[in-house]
């Protein structure tokens, strides 16, 4: 029995070595994982020292408060936290300070709104008003233009619904995280150049998901799913997962469970008959046509950035009928069959206008005394002149003109002969450019 109890606890011993052997490379693993491939963005960071770096001074500024300098220095495999300007750091991405920037309301043209994350209700949108991860704008018959954090402009036409998951930027490298829900309608969007593997730019619709890095592209959902219109750049765009690159000049259609369809753009419209300054409205601007079809027109302040208009137009014109003086950009393209925008033309224009000319107002008789023949009329001063035109007359239209007299002064002594009706008008003389007007005539007569 002794000796049974021996093998028994042999055998256990034996058994239990060999579950620690086998255990030991998956310990291994878990232990030494880099918590940077757990997150949502794997991979290193290389950050290249600069003058007066240290492993202390890179992880005050750029780590969060999770790790330090020792975490770098084992990462690193390196002796000392010693740096020489232009050594090559790697950061995991999720041991960099991450903290959400909000999106700037640039410009708001019509009625838009936004809900506010968990908030039941919609408010009205504004431009100058900040918008946080999980809001969500709704444009109706109104557009938005946003600027990001990083840089990026979106403009949101009408009738559309943009839902913001994501606006994350990593610490003071530059690098940013955004990530957008379009769930109806359509969105132009102008993406910064990133660098391969470091800031991302995403765009999710119902049918669809958009990978960007450094493009211009338009983006519309429609019920049998999502198209893109790319213009500078390239998209990685289809079905998650499944995603193709799609270059500039090309438009891609996507439908649920459907391979994506591509097809070229259309050239962009000749603004070449568009002058480069107006000094009058309304004008006719008129552009080439490349064969029949619509155009989009887009409005933009160049000053303010404000998007001022976006329309559809059945033919190759554009009535501007009022615009304040200013610098403005307009962008124009041409739309398929399907409604999607082409390569745009965009063209810098000024309005500026003379302005009006200042116009001296007239002067009136507001007293008359008479003493015998003679007749004294005082009139209303004009301030700012040089001197005034007093005109008598024998009839109202002055035409009979028989005297005509510049005066300093605001009062003047006529001789008139009685029983005979008189008619005196005066105006100010500024000596400028300035237009003059005659005031109301007044009757004179001595009985």
């Amino acid at each position: 029995m002794p000796d049974l109890q021996r093998r028994l606890k042999q055998v256990t011993m034996g058994l239990l070595v060999l579950f620690c052997i086998a255990a030991m490379p998956v310990a291994a693993e878990l232990s030494g994982a880099n918590p940077a491939a757990m997150g949502n963005t794997p991979g290193d960071w290389h950050y290249h020292a600069r003058p007066d770096d240290d492993l202390e001074r890179v992880a005050r500024r750029l780590l969060s408060s999770r790790f330090n300098a020792h975490d770098l220095q084992r990462h690193n495999n390196l002796s000392s936290f010693n740096l020489t300007p232009g050594d090559t750091l790697r950061i995991p991405f999720q041991w960099l300070q991450q903290q959400p920037l909000p999106a700037q309301v640039t410009s708001v043209t019509g009625i838009a709104q936004v809900q506010r994350h968990l908030k039941p209700r919609f408010e009205t949108l504004a431009a100058g008003m900040q918008l946080n991860v999980g809001d969500s704008i709704r444009t109706g018959q109104g557009m938005v233009r946003l600027t990001l954090a990083d840089g990026s402009t979106l403009r949101v036409s009408p009738h559309s619904e943009l839902i913001l998951n994501r606006l994350t930027q990593f610490g003071r490298t530059g690098m940013a995280d955004t990530r957008l829900r379009l769930k109806r309608g359509r969105i132009n969007t102008q993406v910064p150049p990133v660098e391969k593997g470091n800031s991302r730019f995403e765009v999710e619709t119902p049918s669809a998901l958009a990978a960007v890095r450094g493009t211009a592209f338009e983006m519309t959902v429609e019920p049998g799913g999502t198209r893109l219109a790319v213009t500078a750049g390239q998209v990685l765009f289809g079905e998650p997962g499944r995603e193709q690159l799609v270059p500039a000049g090309v438009s891609a259609w996507q439908q649920p469970g459907r391979p994506l369809s591509r097809q070229p753009l259309r050239a962009a419209p000749d603004l070449a008959k568009i002058p480069e300054s107006l000094d009058s409205l309304p004008q006719t601007l008129q552009w080439q046509e490349e064969g029949q079809g619509r155009y989009r027109i887009n409005l933009i302040n160049q000053n303010t950035g404000e998007w001022l208009l976006s329309r559809t137009l059945n033919e190759p014109q554009w009535q501007l009928d009022n615009l304040p003086d200013g610098h403005y950009r307009l962008e124009l393209a041409a739309l398929d069959r399907n409604g999607m925008s082409g390569m745009p033309a965009m063209k810098q224009f000024q309005v500026a206008q003379p302005a009006p000319p200042v116009v001296l107002p007239g002067s009136r008789v507001i007293h008359v005394n008479t003493l015998g023949d003679r007749v004294t009329l005082f009139w209303q001063t004009v301030p700012n002149i040089r001197d005034y035109q007093l005109q008598l007359a024998k009839d109202a239209s002055f035409q009979q003109v028989i005297q005509d007299l510049r005066l300093s002064a605001t009062s003047t002594s006529l001789q008139l002969d009685q029983d005979t009706r008189y008619y005196v008008r005066i105006r100010a003389h500024s000596g400028g450019a300035e237009e003059n007007h005659w005031g109301p005539v007044h009757a004179l007569s001595l009985e």
